[in-house]
């Protein structure tokens, strides 16, 4: 979908097809309000769609040479990770003491410290209250908080599952979804 004409058209059809879709939006939330935007009915929006699923592509860590360190504990509780979490990793680090003519580059990944991708996933789910929510106008960051509340998997939460399970870095999550 990527005109407000063919969100009409779409939207015209959405009851006697299922349609899954794609269009441009920097989350599910935004993508919800576009359509509202675009259609100037949110109670076409919020009746006619089940749910929003939005991907982002977040770099995995090499798993020949990413390095285990120990978070600290305040660290692990400032942003959400489980407590059990007493491992994280992190590409290698350069290390001052190696000697430069020694140094052997990673085979699998070139010494990057990220091999291959994976992706990030979050979804607003059309739930009654949702739909309340959206037929009432409420913004971006309303609809966000909503589906936290619901507990709808959101691009933050999964990509400190990823974290936490040692497939990412804290600081690959952080520059994936840093605000542009």
């Amino acid at each position: 979908i990527d005109s407000a004409e063919v969100a009409k058209t779409t939207f015209e059809r959405q009851a006697d097809i299922v349609i899954i879709s794609e269009m441009a939006a920097k989350d599910a939330a935004t993508a919800i309000e576009k359509l509202v935007k675009w259609l100037g009915d949110a109670e076409t929006v919020a009746n006619g769609l089940q749910a929003i699923i939005s991907v982002k592509l977040i770099r995995k860590l090499c798993t020949s040479c990413r390095e285990a360190f120990r978070p600290n504990p305040k660290l692990v509780r400032k942003i959400g990770l489980p407590k059990k979490t007493k491992t994280l990793y992190r590409p290698p680090q350069p290390d001052e003491e190696d000697d430069e003519d020694e140094f052997i580059p990673c085979r699998k990944c070139g010494d990057i410290g990220y091999y291959g991708r994976t992706g990030l996933f979050e979804m607003i789910e059309m739930t009654d209250e949702m739909r309340k929510q959206v037929i009432a106008g409420e913004s971006p960051a309303d609809l966000r908080l909503l589906a936290r509340d619901e507990k709808m998997p959101t691009f933050q939460g999964e990509g400190l599952r990823l974290v936490a399970e040692g497939i990412t870095s804290l600081d690959e999550l952080q520059r994936t979804l840093k605000k542009k």
